[in-house]
């Protein structure tokens, strides 16, 4: 169950969160509840593994090097690391592909 509270990035990206559950067949309830345990307290930043973790979905750019993310806007792009820092929405969509796969 998701409980909202003041410290958490989620409710700044609600919308995004409903549009990548949507898109990846992922339980919006179930990418809030990651997104709230990764970026609690700084959304954006940089965690672990030499800093290659990037918030607010705490994505390990190296691990996941290779993952095709599929975006809202039709596209499928690589993961890098520069589209986890400087694009959110791709960014958690990287995470619903990410939660997908190990779904499946």
């Amino acid at each position: 169950i998701w409980v909202n509270d003041d410290s958490s990035a989620v409710p700044a990206f609600d919308e995004q969160i409903q549009a990548a559950a949507k898109l990846h067949h992922v339980d919006p309830n179930l990418i809030r509840a990651i997104m709230h345990l990764e970026s609690t307290r700084d959304p954006g930043a940089f965690l672990g593994f030499d800093g290659r973790t990037v918030q607010p979905m705490n994505v390990h750019s190296q691990l996941w090097s290779g993952l095709q993310v599929k975006t809202p806007d039709g596209q499928t792009r690589p993961l890098s690391r520069g589209l986890l820092q400087n694009d959110l929405i791709f960014n958690i969509n990287a995470g619903a592909t990410i939660i997908r796969a190990i779904l499946d």
